[in-house]
């Protein structure tokens, strides 16, 4: 039990908390003991037909009885198997201990052997388990021989022994608590366990060498403060392995050789040592010592990149991080039966999840992607990294899929930039940066989005091997190489996109540094090549890309407010009008209004009175075009669960927008009850979009938490202005990132 508990608490918290869980537990065997003192001193004054010890025996046994059956019913196996959480607390707790921890290849419900085994191999299973022998040299006797030590001091009877021994139990109770949760707000452990063991040495030295009661009995209070390294024990070897598997290795190990310790313990104190016992002091003294001399010689593994004699240690950062003991294997070789095999995978786990991304996700990614034959084994032995990026993107929305994902991710994680290391093909590695654009992998912040890494490797790769040329590729060795017609539209599909995914991240990348490029044949018409709906999203996007270089210049030589705005953006919201918009192709409408209100916003940086209150008004009207389209789309295709940032953005542009102007004068001209109901649609949109089952996606995570309020009209009537915040952690343009609303617009009355 006593290395079963540690090992379970540390499947249920992250490492930086675990450590006062632990100590909790821990804390009760110093708090048993200061019990067991209080109640042997009135038991054993008890007189009756049943002998003191028997009712001691009973009294401390049947309540253990009782909880362990209870235990067996209640207690989870894992959080994805406690009752009393939801799936979102699930979900949530999940990332939090996955942290720096990396999934059994065996799977849930079952052990890896060969991890286990390999905790036998690693030599940082033993040093914990020497330093454990070492502190149970003494945990394993004073319980016993404290009494007896204290009855020996002077003319203590048994009974009074047990009764004094109760104090120095219920300070060790105390110090565990207070530096276990020190531990864990300082993340540090080593100093923590030797600071606690040279105190516990002092101690055994008083009792080595005096020979007063008082002297003595003060030792007795310093040395049980052994109890507090082994409390600072626990979280660090629960630290030490990254998988389940290895981890219960590791345990076995250190539970294994620390039950040596209380052979040696109960033996050194024999009665003919008595009163003074000084041997046994003596001994015990290098117990604590040894745990000294061994906490530098091993590092806690929660850090990420300390060194072999750390004593510190952080919080594992971004979430799945790779752990360096467990490297990927490598898939290059490997058929998809034995990755299956190997990772504990069913086929139609595999299926669902390229069914879903194929059916809801590659629509956004149109002619890069093969949707008319989706073969798993293909995509593998195209490319290993675009495999697992198809995986990990099909399971956000798929239940039950919480373990693929999370092994999707882990080998993404630690398969990225191994292939371009080898780069013989870049095509895959430049489609699986479009997809972890669109959909980011799990992270903690949006300020640990690695979206514009993704973006940055690949359209370094893009331009490197000359996706934006016309239709010949170019290697690193600047050597061209000409191309089938076919080959040379899948690759001019690929540079569109990139434009497309790419600059709306607004992130990492100048969002006009490839604006001039043409990937096709100069006879070639681009319609002739996309499809009529990729062809419109293509042109509404290069009007915005046009119209924020142009309103950014302005801006930034004239002052904020340039009345020279004004006919730039009747200009671009009259060339988004004038562009065919497909027929029956909601998309595409929703692309035009997002398009519309993001030139039509610039309004806000009009200073003539007489032509902003129009443009503002007109900003309203798409304003509430744009949230009624969304919920359109999510009610026919569950837009809301699959749809990339860039509308998320923009519906929540749209609901600042409005919000803005139902707090400001022009309320007297706009219908609010359209503003409130098209505010409720935005709020509802993102609640479902950031709330549901599988949702991954931290870049909503500051919205959601200001607008998923049970009340929404709490956060209507409220007087506080969200905006500030909310574009900055949007990733629009610089000209929207210093975008301040005025709160009071008193000249538009």
């Amino acid at each position: 039990m006593f290395s079963g508990v540690p090992l379970y608490l540390s499947f249920f918290y992250p490492r930086d908390k675990v450590g006062f869980r632990q100590g909790i537990f821990l804390s009760g065997s110093a708090l048993a003991n200061a019990y067991g003192g209080v109640l042997g001193y009135a038991i054993l004054g008890v007189r009756g037909s049943v002998a003191p010890w028997r009712c001691l025996f009973l009294i401390e046994g049947l309540p253990v009885w009782i909880v362990a059956i209870l235990a067996w019913f209640y207690l989870p196996d894992d959080l994805l198997s406690a009752k009393f959480l939801t799936d979102r607390e699930k979900e949530v707790a999940w990332q939090c201990v996955g942290r720096g921890q990396t999934v059994d290849s065996q799977g849930a419900g079952g052990v890896s052997w060969a991890e286990w085994r390999s905790a036998f191999l690693d030599w940082r299973s033993y040093v914990p388990g020497l330093m454990y022998f070492s502190c149970n040299v003494c945990f394993g006797s004073l319980p016993l021989f404290i009494p007896t030590i204290i009855s020996e001091m002077g003319t203590f009877n048994h009974q009074e022994s047990n009764g004094l021994s109760a104090p120095p139990y219920a300070l060790c109770f105390v110090t565990i608590l207070a530096c276990a949760f020190a531990s864990d707000r300082a993340k540090l452990r080593g100093p923590f366990v030797a600071a606690a063991a040279i105190v516990s040495t002092v101690g055994y030295c008083l009792l080595g060498v005096s020979e007063g009661v008082a002297a003595r009995y003060a030792g007795v209070f310093l040395s049980v403060q052994i109890f507090v390294s082994i409390s600072i024990l626990l979280p660090w070897v629960s630290s030490l392995h990254h998988t389940e598997s290895k981890r219960a290795g590791g345990w076995a190990i250190f539970a294994t050789l620390g039950q040596f310790g209380p052979l040696v313990g109960t033996n050194i104190f024999p009665k003919d040592q008595g009163p003074y016992y000084h041997k046994g002091a003596w001994i015990s003294l290098e117990a604590p010592e040894a745990t000294v001399d061994a906490s530098p010689a091993r590092s806690d593994r929660t850090a990420v990149g300390t060194s072999s004699s750390a004593l510190i240690y952080t919080a594992a950062e971004p979430s799945l991080e790779v752990d360096p003991s467990y490297a990927v294997q490598s898939d290059r070789s490997s058929s998809l039966s034995e990755i299956l095999g190997r990772e504990g995978i069913a086929v139609k786990q595999i299926d669902d999840c390229f069914a879903r991304f194929f059916n809801h996700y590659s629509k956004l990614l149109p002619g890069i992607l093969n949707e008319n034959e989706v073969n798993c084994e293909s995509y593998l032995k195209e490319s290993s990294l675009l495999f697992w990026t198809i995986i990990a993107t099909g399971s956000r929305r798929l239940e039950h899929a919480t373990k693929l994902h999370r092994i999707a991710v882990q080998h993404i994680r630690g398969g990225t930039f191994q292939p371009l290391l080898y780069i013989t093909n870049p095509i895959p590695i430049i489609k699986s940066s479009l997809i972890l654009c669109l959909w980011p992998l799990p992270v903690d912040t949006i300020w640990k989005d690695p979206s514009d890494v993704y973006a940055g490797t690949a359209h370094s790769l893009a331009v490197q091997n000359g996706l934006f040329v016309n239709g010949h590729e170019q290697d690193f060795a600047r050597t061209h190489t000409s191309l089938s017609k076919e080959i040379r539209d899948i690759r001019a599909h690929l540079w569109l996109n990139c434009c497309l995914v790419f600059q709306a991240l607004c992130d990492g990348l100048p969002y006009l540094s490839i604006s001039e490029s043409k990937p096709y044949q100069r006879k070639t018409r681009l319609e002739e090549i996309v499809d009529a709906s990729f062809h419109y999203r293509i042109k509404c996007h290069d009007i915005l890309i046009n119209a924020t270089r142009a309103f950014g210049d302005i801006i930034d030589e004239q002052g904020e407010g340039s009345k020279s705005l004004l006919p730039l953006i009747r200009i671009f919201s009259e060339q988004v009008e004038i562009v065919p918009l497909p027929l029956r192709d909601d998309l595409c409408y929703l692309t035009r209004c997002c398009t519309r209100l993001a030139i039509s916003a610039y309004y806000f940086f009009l200073q003539s009175h007489d032509f902003k209150r129009p443009g503002l008004i007109t900003t309203f009207s798409i304003a509430t075009e744009v949230l009624d389209a969304v919920p359109r789309l999510d009610a026919m295709q569950d837009f809301a669960l699959y749809a990339s940032n860039y509308y998320t953005r923009m519906a929540l542009l749209a609901a600042f927008c409005i919000l803005r102007l139902v707090r400001s004068q022009l309320k007297e001209h706009i219908d609010l009850r359209d503003a409130q109901q098209s505010l409720f649609k935005a709020i509802s949109f993102v609640k479902r979009r950031s709330m549901q089952h599988g949702d991954l996606d931290g870049r909503t995570a500051p919205e959601s938490v200001q607008t998923g309020a049970t009340d929404a009209s709490t956060y209507w009537n409220s007087t506080a202005a969200p905006v500030g915040d909310s574009f900055g952690s949007s990733n629009f343009p610089e000209v929207y990132m210093d975008w301040n609303f005025p709160l009071d617009l008193d000249y538009l009355g």
